[in-house]
C-alpha cells in the first residue's frame, strides 16, 4: 500500500476512495482470473473500437495469465497486463455511469452530401446490460466518495457533482477519469499524463476544470 502505516479495515468502497492496492489484489484472488476476463469482455476491454473510424490493432489491451497468482494480483490494480487507452477508461466510466449498459464510442453520426442529405450514417450499435442497475448505483455513489473524501478530492467543485477514480500506471503515468453530473450523468472524461505525479494532481485538476465548463456552458 501507498500508506505506510496501512489503512486498517477497509470495505470497498473505502478501498475506492483511498486507492489501496491490498484490497483490491486480495478482491481479485477471491473473484479468479477468468471473472475477471469475463468481465473485461463485457465492459469491451479487450478490443478498443470507435464507430466512424477503423483502428490499428496495435496491442493486446488486456494480457494475462488467469491461473496465475501474480497475474491475477497485477490485473487487478491495473498493472502488468492491463493496457487500456484513455478513450477505453472514458467508456468504462460511461457503463458504470448510465447504469451498467455496454457503450460503444463513436466519433462520426453520419456522412451528409452538400444539400444536407444523410449519406451514411452509422448507428450506435445495441447497448446489453453488464452488470446490474442496483451495482451501477452502488459504485457510483463509491466513486462520488471517492471525489468527496479520498485520492480524487481535487476532482470536486460546487458547480458539477462528479464520481472519478485516481490511477497510476507502471510506466510513471498518472491518471483521473470520472463522470457527471452524478445524478443524471451527460460526461465521461478520462486524463493520462505521461510521467504526471499523481491521478490526484495531474489528472483530477484538469477534469475538474473541464466538467465544470461543460456545465457553465450548458447552463447547469
Amino acid at each position: 500500500c501507498w500508506k505506510e502505516g496501512g489503512h486498517g479495515k477497509e470495505d470497498m468502497g473505502m478501498a475506492l476512495a483511498n486507492s489501496c492496492n491490498p484490497y483490491f489484489t486480495k478482491l481479485g484472488q477471491q473473484l479468479g482470473g477468468e471473472t475477471i476476463m469475463a468481465y473485461a469482455t463485457k465492459f469491451g476491454l479487450r478490443e478498443q473500437k470507435l464507430i466512424g473510424y477503423t483502428l490499428p490493432a496495435y496491442y493486446k489491451t488486456i494480457d494475462f495469465n488467469t491461473r496465475v497468482v501474480g497475474d491475477v494480483a497485477n490485473a487487478s490494480i491495473g498493472e502488468k497486463g492491463i493496457r487500456l487507452s484513455p478513450l477505453m477508461v472514458a467508456q468504462m466510466l460511461s457503463e458504470v455511469a448510465n447504469g451498467g449498459k455496454s457503450v460503444t464510442p463513436r466519433i462520426v453520426k453520419s456522412i451528409v452530401d452538400k444539400n444536407g442529405n444523410v449519406v451514411k450514417a452509422f448507428n450506435s450499435g445495441v447497448s446489453t446490460q453488464i452488470i446490474k442497475p442496483e451495482a451501477a448505483d452502488k459504485l457510483k455513489k463509491m466513486l462520488n466518495e471517492a471525489v468527496m473524501s479520498g485520492t480524487g478530492i481535487n476532482a470536486a467543485n460546487s458547480v458539477v457533482s462528479v464520481g472519478g477514480k485516481t490511477g497510476t500506471s507502471q510506466e510513471q503515468g498518472a491518471w483521473f477519469a470520472g463522470f457527471a453530473p452524478l445524478e443524471d450523468p451527460r460526461w465521461a472524461v478520462a486524463i493520462y499524463v505521461q510521467d504526471g505525479t499523481s491521478g490526484g494532481k495531474d489528472g483530477a485538476i484538469p477534469f475538474n476544470e473541464i466538467v465544470t465548463k461543460l456545465a457553465i456552458l450548458e447552463g447547469m
